[in-house]
């Protein structure tokens, strides 16, 4: 079971400036800055002196991992800065292996297939930077998001469509609970208890943030899962990632 999380959260950023950067909520009391999520802690630095943390989750920008030029920076920052924070707090590494979203897509010369295997290639080349320098029982892992994403495409295209925000870039409900499932898998090396509740929806009741519900709202809120969506994506995780 879980029984603490915290994160440093910020929209577009990558590995290496979210270390400098934060997530905008530090710089909100000098008027510098007022870009801010006003969740978790306000720097990476915070997070991992807040706790001796069991994991910590990295996640880089969706498009950059796919540059090799980006990942070389980004394996510099990761074993010149990472690294001593998470021999410190003796946290397991996981990287969360993201999917190929329909707008980036739509933009680039690579199939689905080969977008999320060059992501996937990159998050190898992050584990491979740090692996040398943690101990063995601190060995980075890679949660494959992006493979299960890309077995719903496959298996069940409509469904698929389902997994993306009205943005076509960041996940619904829908997606949000395929990542989570991955999630778990790699973190407990089991899948998650299969016991749904009746509600769905209830599942987001504790959720820090959700897409606007208000008049000035551009779009509709994204629709809830079923029951036998929310298995079937259950059994896609437990078969990609457990």
């Amino acid at each position: 079971n879980i029984s603490k999380q915290d994160s440093v959260l910020r929209g577009g950023s990558d590995l290496k400036t979210l270390i400098t950067r934060g997530n905008g909520q530090h710089f909100e009391s000098s008027g510098g800055y007022d870009y801010c999520f006003g969740v978790g802690q306000p720097t990476v630095a915070a997070l991992f002196n807040s706790s001796n943390w069991d994991y910590v989750v990295l996640n880089d920008r969706m498009k950059d991992a796919i540059s090799s030029s980006h990942t070389v920076r980004i394996e510099k920052s990761l074993a010149e800065v990472y690294v001593p924070m998470l021999i410190k707090s003796g946290a397991t590494p996981i990287f969360l292996a993201t999917y190929a979203p329909p707008r980036l897509l739509s933009f680039s010369s690579l199939s689905l297939g080969e977008y999320t295997a060059k992501v996937y290639d990159g998050y190898v080349a992050y584990a491979a930077t740090l692996s040398p320098l943690l101990d063995s029982d601190r060995q980075p892992r890679i949660a494959q998001v992006g493979k299960a994403f890309e077995y719903v495409y496959i298996d069940n295209s409509t469904l698929w469509q389902k997994l993306f925000h009205t943005d076509s870039y960041h996940p619904s409900p829908y997606g949000t609970y395929l990542q989570a499932c991955v999630l778990h898998c790699t973190v407990f090396l089991s899948p998650p208890p299969l016991a749904l509740p009746s509600n769905i929806s209830s599942l987001w009741d504790h959720a820090r943030f959700m897409q606007s519900t208000d008049n000035e709202s551009a779009t509709a809120p994204d629709d809830m899962p079923s029951y036998d969506e929310a298995s079937y994506l259950f059994h896609v995780a437990s078969r990609i990632a457990c």
